[in-house]
This record gives structure tokens, sequence and C-alpha cells, in this order.
């Protein structure tokens, strides 16, 4: 009698993901650093607590994101609108039910069973909340917000705050 292999699916959740594509593309804008250093970074925990993520993907994601502010012509609107995108992946659900990080039941960080994340799903998020920004259907981030500020995010807000390393850029993945 042979005893099957269960694997367990263990993916990132989407919203993370997004976060993390998100604050690449703002790293790139307002430090000295490469977007394949910075996506090197997030995959490098991500990886210790979810199915593998390639790096490639993150890069890719923070790619798009930034074509589109540049299609958009943000300029110095474009951290900014990264910030709001990056508020509103945090604090909201998809619905714009608020996202409860910890609740009785687990947490907002739990693994999901399939993989939800792509980078045109990101994009096609920070697109349509550009747009309700535009139309005031979604809320702009406090004036002064800072990811650095928010409570109870454990081991993933320390991985947002970390700088990048030019080390990171040579790390495998």
């Amino acid at each position: 009698m042979s005893v099957g292999v269960c694997r367990v699916s263990n993916f990132c959740p989407e919203w993370v993901f997004s976060i993390c594509s998100a604050n690449t593309a703002v790293e790139f804008l307002s430090e000295d650093t490469s977007i394949e250093s910075c996506a090197k970074k997030y995959v490098t925990e991500l990886n210790r607590k979810y199915s593998q993520i390639e790096a490639e993907l993150i890069s890719l994601s923070a790619q798009e994101l930034l074509l589109f502010l540049s299609e958009i012509d943000a300029g110095d609107s474009a951290v900014p609108l990264l910030n709001d995108y990056i508020f509103n992946r945090l604090k909201f659900e998809a619905t714009r039910k608020p996202r409860k990080i910890k609740s009785m039941f687990g947490s907002a960080f739990d693994p999901t069973k399939t993989q939800e994340y792509s980078a045109e799903k990101c994009t096609k998020l920070f697109r349509a909340m550009v747009f309700g920004l535009r139309s005031k259907a979604n809320p702009s981030a406090p004036s002064g917000w800072n990811i650095a500020q928010e409570q109870n995010l454990d081991w993933f807000g320390k991985l947002l705050i970390q700088k990048t390393s030019i080390l990171d850029t040579f790390l495998d993945d």
C-alpha cells in the first residue's frame, strides 16, 4: 500500500503581493535602488512564509504600475498614488469592507489555497483605484500617512520598512 503525498497550497494573499509590488515601485522612485533589488528583498521573506514567488513577478508588477503612472503623466503624484494604493489594499478588501488583520479565526496573512495574485491583477486593481480616487469613490490615504506607522503588521510591517540593500540583487530567490 503506497502512501500519497498531500501537498498543502500555501499561496501568498493577493493583497500582500500587491502591496509588495507597489512598495517596490515606491522604493524605486524614492530611493537609489533597482526594481530587481527591491523585488528580491520581498521574495526572500515572502518565500519563507508562502509558496515560491519569483522576484521577476514582483518586478514585472512594479514595472506595470510605473508604466501606467507614466501613461497618465502622474509626475510628482506617482508616489502619493502608490501610497494611496498601499493604504487601500491594507485597509480594505476588494469590496471596500474594512480588512481585519487579525480575527478570531485567523489572520489576513494566512496563505490562500490558490494563487490569486498576478502582475495583471495588481495593475488592474491599481488602475481602478486611481480612477476611483478621481471620482471620489475610493479614499485617499490620510495626510502624512505612512505604512511604517501601522500597528499589528508583525513580520510584514518590518519587511515593508526594511531598507533594500544592493546585496539583494545578488541573492538567490
